[in-house]
């Protein structure tokens, strides 16, 4: 799996398919990087919300690696992703995201409805918010292309 996604839904759609109220803005980002600030589904005590996150959480351990996707397996196992995964869950909204398979990259999109959400977990540090992607083993359509995919 290439760490590549697009986000190009209006805003509008995207409050529409959230049933989200509160007013959202964002550009659209056709190649979503590690690091960049892209908008996430979070749900905190009261109600869902977009926020706009960094993509890639630092650990809390000695390692300073920045984490940007984790597979679902070892999520449960590894101290503090297992606590984030019981208590801050997220949907990254996407459209689209890439794989590559024999040095050729491939594009793994919807039909209908376009907008889709992969499974994430965030931190919150102040006001601001940082996620991961999980990835798990690929569906059976998709085995041929790549060994994991996006949750």
């Amino acid at each position: 799996m290439i760490e590549i996604y697009t986000i190009a839904s209006k805003p509008q759609h995207i409050m529409d398919q959230c049933q989200i109220h509160e007013s959202f803005k964002y550009d659209a980002i056709f190649q979503a990087r590690p690091g960049m600030h892209l908008p996430i589904l979070i749900k905190d005590k009261v109600e869902s919300r977009l926020v706009m996150a960094t993509w890639g959480i630092e650990p809390m351990t000695r390692e300073k690696n920045q984490v940007n996707v984790i597979s679902t397996d070892k999520i449960l196992r590894t101290p503090p992703f297992n606590v984030l995964m019981q208590t801050q869950r997220c949907a990254i909204l996407a459209n689209c995201f890439f794989t590559e398979h024999k040095k050729e990259a491939y594009l793994i999109r919807l039909i209908r409805p376009r907008l889709f959400c992969i499974g994430g977990i965030y931190v919150q540090e102040g006001n601001e918010y940082r996620f991961a992607m999980l990835k798990t083993a690929s569906a059976d359509v998709l085995a041929g292309l790549m060994d994991d995919m996006p949750l």
